[in-house]
């Protein structure tokens, strides 16, 4: 391994372990039972051990940088670990770096934890220091304090290496020592308390990952070689067809597989129902918050739908800078031709399809309803088509919304009508 890969290594871990800390603190389905300690301490002796790895790399690395002729004092032969930090330090001060002589015997501190947790036994001087410096003698007792002191050195060491490659040998003494802001502890980081809007989106994140879980077991099963879809044609042939076309071969290829209950997508089965019920829970959240609804939605779509209706037309995109009654005011102004009753139900229309857009950002849910659900459990198709129909006049309505505002045109989607004439087909079979 090279040393830049070292380097970008330890960088990879400090980061997910940064990330890895918050995500467990604040996960909604933990346990409040001294979590938060354990999880501090736990992470402490993680990143104890991953902070010196990354500074002695960053030494090595920079060593053939250094103009002043200060990291070789930490590679001498035969010196203990004290000595060998202590060393470091004046090395810096010597060469008018202005350097906190804390941050190495934190260092120090550490390094000596990191000793211990990798070989499990403490020394006796090690211990002393560690104890002198204010750090736990029992790495049980690590803390969010702790945490930060760790990072804290990271970041100094990491900038006076650094510097080494741009001080000058004859150069003075710094007016100031150089500090870093300290690592700022939020007092509320760990509650893991969760709004009503994140249990939308944990709502809407798991039927993705359902979603995924289902695209891959159907790729795997259309290619089987009892229900390959590419079988008897040649490349020529299939390179000549429209990329949709291909897509509806291969799910036809896997609707085949799941109705002869094919072991790559029978082991996904039992996930079906949960699909269904996390779908039905969030239309409902998201009904009782927005308002959008099937009747609403199907309401809203007549409004885009109509002959009436210009989507070509660039006053549309003003109106989504007022609300309320300026909205009608304005539509007045800028349709002359429209009634009172044309005007509130396109203001009406307006208001469903941004929330349209903005509860349903992707094709995901026609995807799953449509297509997915009814090859991997093609016993329950009529209920999924049913389910279908409600997401496929939600999706549209949001992106006829979107194309009309941004673009002024008319929406067209390939994908949306694959998936209609799919859930038709599945429905004849």
């Amino acid at each position: 391994m090279e040393l830049g890969e070292f380097l970008e290594a330890y960088s990879d871990d400090l980061i997910s372990l940064h990330e890895a800390r918050l995500a467990l603190l604040s996960h909604p389905l933990r346990s409040e039972d001294a979590v938060a300690d354990l999880v501090n301490a736990s992470f402490c002796r993680m990143l104890a051990v991953i902070v010196v790895g990354n500074i002695e790399a960053m030494l090595t690395a920079w060593l053939e940088h250094d103009r002043v002729n200060v990291l070789e004092k930490y590679f001498e032969k035969g010196v203990q670990n004290g000595e060998r930090i202590r060393s470091l330090r004046d090395a810096f001060l010597n060469a008018n770096i202005s350097v906190e002589p804390a941050v190495f015997d934190d260092y120090l501190a550490i390094k000596y934890m990191r000793n211990t947790i990798i070989h499990g036994k403490w020394k006796d001087h090690e211990q002393e220091w560690v104890a002198s410096q204010g750090f736990p003698t029992d790495s049980r007792k690590l803390t969010i304090e702790h945490w930060g002191r760790i990072q804290d050195v990271n970041r100094s060491m990491m900038l006076y290496i650094a510097i080494t490659k741009h001080v000058a040998p004859d150069s003075g003494k710094p007016d100031a020592v150089l500090k870093l802001e300290h690592f700022a502890k939020k007092d509320d980081e760990h509650l893991g308390i969760i709004s009503q809007r994140d249990l939308d989106s944990i709502i809407w994140l798991n039927l993705e990952r359902i979603h995924a879980v289902f695209g891959v077991a159907i790729c795997e099963a259309s290619i089987l070689p009892e229900y390959d879809w590419t079988a008897g044609q040649s490349v020529e042939e299939l390179q000549a067809l429209p990329s949709v076309e291909l897509k509806r071969r291969m799910y036809l290829a896997a609707r085949r597989a799941g109705t002869k209950d094919c072991e790559r997508l029978v082991r996904h089965r039992d996930l079906c129902e949960t699909a269904l019920q996390f779908w039905r829970e969030y239309c409902q959240r998201i009904s009782v918050r927005s308002g959008l609804n099937d009747h609403s939605v199907v309401e809203s779509l007549a409004v885009f739908d109509s002959a009436d209706f210009d989507p070509k037309s660039p006053h549309w995109r003003l109106l989504q800078a007022v609300r309320g009654d300026a909205a009608h005011e304005l539509l007045r102004r800028l349709w002359p031709k429209a009634t009172d009753a044309m005007i509130g139900e396109t203001v009406s229309a307006f208001n469903f399809g941004r929330h349209a857009w903005k509860l349903f950002p992707n094709l995901m849910p026609v995807d799953l309803l449509g297509i997915q659900l009814p090859i991997v459990d093609p016993a329950r198709t009529a209920e999924y088509s049913r389910e279908f129909d409600s997401a496929y006049n939600a999706v549209r309505l949001g992106r006829l919304w979107y194309h009309c505002i941004e673009n002024q045109e008319v929406f067209n989607s390939e994908n949306l009508d694959l998936n209609r004439r799919l859930r038709s087909e599945f429905s004849m079979h």
